[in-house]
């Protein structure tokens, strides 16, 4: 290789999976690395080559201008202005001597690197340091370039008097997606309200919706505030507790109980012991682990509450939870445990965690610089009566098994967002086709096919769970459903046949979701244009 490259002569430095390049791109002061070491992350190495610039440092030569190129009215982006020398050294910029401008201020205008977008249009900024300038184009794009919106999180589930960050994104009809600005999307909420795209649920429990809309695109999310407590962790006979103290040094133990004063659920409750040194520099822990540390709360959830007999040690009491991501995630229950005797307390959570949720252990935390009592080093808490405090249940309110949006491989599976490989629903004569493999696991069902023995290409798709059976062929608007319970078989004449794009096979989304499966689907358009934009399936009834 080297040969091959010109070179007579090299140097092999442990050349494995442990290589390392690391650069300084022109203009940063930060080294980065620009390749791949195997496991995914660096490893100490016994020799390198290091290439060092040990030139003077000279005057300005080049800035470079850092930041996003397109968004949309109402929105803000910043930018970052880096640069060298004329010896390649980064510069050290002083912020005040940077002057920003742009070219077309009735579009834009810009602060101190943030810029805000007026209008739609095609603008530059210009940013000027010691008599070196630099440009970028920017698109402002308006309400007709946008095709749909999409909210995050998809429901709101809150207490009365919470609030939380709506995050917007905007697909342009390019396909493009940009992040919508504060002043960008016209709210309508039925419950609650919404400022600079954060809703606030009020003081009132009830069920409602939240719309967003931009020049007849729109939204709507459901919301619902209130709350119900069900029991999660109960104390009973055959649970499990566990102590366990960070750094190990902190000792202590955890175990259920059965003297009655100490109780207000049942017959049991846990009595957590906990001794931190004297010899603490830092932040201390005790944890009070409930069962395998692994019990699902399920989803809907908006908050933890739990009976504390407090001993006014002035320590703070939080919960461990772990996401649906497998992140894990902290509330506090109590900043400080300034009472003694029974209470019960609560702690939110926030509504942009990822649902379903693992409650793995309530914990005390031993701050050196905040405790002044030497009794907070040791002492004696008991819990009791652990709930999960639910989302306001709507009997009426239905969700979804499956999401999907024309034209994106975007989809969302209950309350949860996930993207297809390199397959997107489309329309065709004015039916939804959606790819197969994506249609069977949304409606639960096993897919199967055959191949044309000379194209190689699918002939034949069969989808089958424990109720129906259906077959369908390539370019045949034929379907054969066979109710395996019945005992009886019907042909169906569909609208639009299967169809293979780009390797890819599509059924009509419609036809099998409601005639083949019985199950029920919906659709929404687009108010201005009357194009369906999305569609989805509710799960199939038992």
């Amino acid at each position: 290789f080297m040969a091959g490259t010109g070179s007579h002569r090299a140097l092999n430095l442990d050349g494995g999976g442990s290589s390392t390049l690391a650069i300084r791109p022109l203009g940063e002061t930060r080294v980065s690395v620009v390749n791949q070491p195997r496991h995914g992350f660096e490893r100490a190495l016994p020799n390198a080559l290091g290439i060092l610039n040990t030139a003077a440092r000279t005057n300005a030569a080049r800035l470079f201008l850092r930041g996003a190129n397109t968004l949309v009215v109402g929105s803000e982006t910043s930018f970052a202005v880096t640069g060298h020398d004329q010896h390649y050294l980064p510069l050290d910029l002083d912020p005040s001597e940077i002057s920003w401008e742009v070219a077309h201020p009735e579009l834009a205008s810009i602060t101190g690197g943030t810029l805000s977008a007026l209008k739609p249009g095609r603008t530059e900024v210009r940013v000027q340091y010691a008599g070196i300038n630099e440009t970028r184009a920017i698109r402002i794009l308006g309400a007709d370039d946008i095709a749909s919106i999409r909210v995050q999180p998809i429901a709101l589930n809150l207490l009365p008097g919470q609030e939380a960050k709506l995050d917007v994104t905007l697909i342009t009809h390019e396909g493009q997606r940009l992040s919508a600005g504060p002043s960008t999307i016209a709210w309508d909420a039925s419950i609650g309200s919404v400022r600079n795209n954060t809703f606030y649920a009020g003081d009132l429990a009830g069920t409602g919706t939240l719309t967003a809309q931009l020049n007849g695109v729109r939204e709507e999310i459901p919301v619902r505030i209130g709350q119900q407590r069900e029991p999660f962790f109960t104390f009973r006979e055959w649970q499990t507790t566990a102590f366990h103290g960070r750094p190990e040094t902190v000792d202590g133990a955890f175990e259920m109980q059965t003297d009655p004063q100490f109780i207000v659920c049942g017959q049991r409750s846990g009595r957590l012991d906990y001794r931190f040194p004297h010899d603490i520099t830092g932040l201390s822990y005790a944890y009070a682990r409930l069962g395998s540390g692994q019990i699902s709360m399920d989803t809907q959830n908006v908050g933890i509450s739990a009976h504390i007999y407090g001993n006014n040690s002035g320590l703070r009491l939080r919960a461990e939870v772990i996401d649906a991501d497998g992140e894990t995630r902290h509330l506090d229950l109590a900043r400080s445990i300034d009472w003694t005797g029974w209470r019960r307390i609560e702690g939110m959570i926030d509504p942009g965690w990822p649902q379903p949720l693992i409650l793995r252990s309530l914990y005390l935390v031993y701050d050196p610089d905040r405790m002044t009592a030497e009794a907070a080093r040791s002492g004696t808490l008991y819990l009791d009566c652990i709930e999960m405090i639910k989302g306001r249940h709507d009997a009426t309110a239905r969700t979804p098994a499956v999401t999907m949006w024309i034209g994106s491989t975007q989809y969302q599976m209950g309350n949860q967002l996930g993207q297809m490989s390199d397959a997107a629903p489309f329309i065709e004569s004015g039916r939804t086709l959606i790819p197969v493999r994506f249609l069977g696991q949304a409606l639960g069902a096993e897919v199967n096919w055959t191949a044309d023995a000379a194209t190689g290409l699918t002939d034949r798709v069969i989808l089958e769970n424990a109720q129906r059976f259906i077959l369908l062929e390539m370019a045949n608007t034929e379907m054969t459903v066979i109710d395996k319970k019945a005992g009886t078989a019907k042909v169906v004449t569909l609208d639009v046949a299967p169809t293979i794009r780009e390797g890819r096979t599509y059924l009509p989304f419609r036809a099998i979701g409601e005639t083949g499966f019985g199950s029920e689907v919906g659709y929404a358009t687009d108010s201005a244009t009357g194009r369906v934009e999305r569609v989805w399936v509710y799960a199939l009834e038992e």
